[in-house]
């Protein structure tokens, strides 16, 4: 079985858009999302709590500073939004084109 140069340059377009794919969703959920989510709950776990009830499987607790956990969760939500890209437009709608172009690819590979 010997590929033509057409179909060779297709398989290295193909390779570097999964190569993007791969490494864009293991950023954003390696090293954005898992991150971002310990520093909360390390945040959570230096916060002065108490039980109040027991709930089978399952104990629930009270934040003395409703203000310290409205601050964590704000920064998480934040965190996430600049690491992710959310606030640059520009990145967000190269990201969205490149995406698209990769389901393209795919499409055009299936027929």
């Amino acid at each position: 079985f010997v590929l033509d140069k057409y179909h060779m340059k297709l398989l290295y377009l193909r390779n570097q858009m999964s190569f993007f794919i791969d490494n864009l969703w293991s950023y954003f959920h390696l090293d954005v999302l898992d991150v971002q989510w310990q520093k909360l709950e390390q945040q959570l776990s230096k916060a002065e709590v108490r039980p109040t009830q027991y709930i089978p499987a399952r104990l629930t607790f009270e934040l003395k500073d409703f203000e310290e956990l409205r601050k964590a969760h704000k920064d998480y939500l934040q965190n996430i939004a600049h690491q992710t890209f959310v606030n640059f437009q520009k990145i967000v709608k190269s990201i969205f084109i490149l995406v698209n172009q990769c389901r393209r690819l795919v499409g055009l590979v299936q027929r």
